[in-house]
Formats: C-alpha cells, structure tokens, sequence
C-alpha cells in the first residue's frame, strides 16, 4: 500500500471515529438533557448511542493502558496522542474515563464533568482527523 493510500485510510478511520463518537454524543446529550430535539429520538436511538458511546470508551481505556492490546489503528493513534498530551495527569484521565463508563454502564445519567470528559475525547478525535486529513496534502 502506497504512503498516500496509508495516509488516507488514516484519515478515513479516524473521521469515522470522530462522526461516531460525535453524534452518539450529542443523541446521550439531547436524551439526558432534554434539548431540543429530544423528543424525535427513539429509545432505540439512545441506547445504540450508550452503547457506541461505551464501546469506544473501552477501546480508549484499553489503548491507555499498560499493555496494549490488538486495537483498531484510530484508536491506537487516537491513545498515543492522548497519552502524550495527558502526560503525568494520564493516571487521573483514565480514572475519569472509567468513571464514566462505569456509569454508562449503571444506566446513571453523566454529570456535567463527566460529558466534558466526553466533550474533550471528541474534540481530540476531531483534531486528530483533521491533522490526518492535513497530512494527505502535504508532499
């Protein structure tokens, strides 16, 4: 596979990531917050939504961890930036992290604390797609 071709399932796996996780999002915000909008979402809608919310906090909390497991290549990439940003306050961010899937989990709405740590894990996804997306044009 070409340099270009790599950097391009690059992007498109990170971008899938960030609509993901993006949108499961803003479906758990407008549920447990009763926004606008709230009302024209299922109860399917909201549990597919915890789940992936769930799913992908997993795979984060296992990518942050001491042994690295066989994960999909976003997130791997997604867990190196995190874990490089995070720096000596990683430990801290993996406790929030589990918190919050703990109470996903349980069914407990997320505090506000909590969907910021959600809100921060979106914007890192997103701007690690557009840094993906930005590497595709550079020669």
């Amino acid at each position: 596979m070409s340099e270009r071709s790599t950097k391009n399932r690059e992007y498109l796996d990170l971008a899938g990531v960030a609509r993901l996780l993006t949108e499961s999002l803003l479906t758990y915000k407008r549920v447990s917050r009763r926004l606008p909008g709230a009302d024209q979402i299922t109860e399917k809608q909201f549990a597919e939504a915890e789940r992936h919310l769930g799913e992908l906090l997993d795979l984060l909390i296992a990518g942050l961890g001491e042994v690295q497991p066989d994960l999909p290549p976003a997130i791997g990439e997604l867990a190196e930036r995190i874990r490089e940003r995070q720096g000596s306050e990683l430990l801290y961010f993996q406790q929030d992290l589990a918190k919050v899937r703990g109470n996903l989990v349980a069914g407990r709405r997320l505090s506000d604390g909590e969907l910021r740590v959600v809100e921060g894990v979106s914007a890192q996804t997103d701007q690690e797609a557009a840094r993906a997306f930005r590497s595709l044009w550079v020669r």
